[in-house]
């Protein structure tokens, strides 16, 4: 089974907020596969089948920070858990639009992919999708305030056409491995 973990904000008030891009894939793979989230002590989390392969989406309720928080401890209930994670994050490196898929890479700065790696051991065996939200507003706002700000309707509408990109990528990991995923997706153009 591949566990999918969109990282984000907990609450609506970070709803369409480019920080909670990890929140936005998850939450439309369980919506169009008519699937809801059960709740956990620390985490949101829903099976769905993608093609034929069993997927569970997971969304920490812990703000950000501290998105990696029973983890490990949760993908223990899950007698057939292989180590197989995919975190969905936010990159500020990445123009809006671009997507990489990498494995083994630090945090990067992301608190949010910091906390999954400190709670997570080894690195190595996890990958990331980084989806990039960096536009030219990004160099007259803070990014703290840039990070937490809402996409456009236009950023929604492209969002869409990236989503469907994004779901080949999963495709691809799932039933060719990361190297072939890595391939398609960090040679694409969104």
């Amino acid at each position: 089974m591949l566990f999918i973990l969109g990282l984000g904000n907990p609450g609506t008030k970070y709803n369409r907020t480019r920080h909670n891009l990890g929140h936005w894939f998850v939450d439309l793979l369980a919506k169009n596969n008519r699937a809801s989230f059960k709740r956990s002590q620390n985490f949101e989390y829903s099976r769905i089948r993608h093609e034929n392969d069993l997927v569970c989406l997971l969304k920490s309720r812990h703000f950000m920070n501290e998105n990696g928080i029973g983890l490990k401890r949760f993908l223990h209930n899950f007698p057939d858990f292989t180590n197989q994670l995919l975190i969905v994050h936010d990159e500020l490196s990445l123009p809006f639009g671009r997507a990489k898929l990498s494995v083994g890479k630090s945090a990067g700065g992301h608190n949010g992919v910091k906390s999954v790696l400190i709670n997570m051991a080894p690195q190595n065996s996890i990958a990331r999708l980084r989806v990039g939200i960096r536009t030219s507003a990004l160099s007259t706002t803070p990014i703290v305030d840039f990070v937490l700000s809402r996409f456009s309707a236009q950023d929604c509408i492209e969002l869409d056409a990236l989503y469907t990109r994004l779901k080949l990528s999963i495709s691809k990991l799932l039933k060719e491995g990361i190297q072939s995923a890595m391939k398609f997706t960090n040679t694409s153009t969104f």
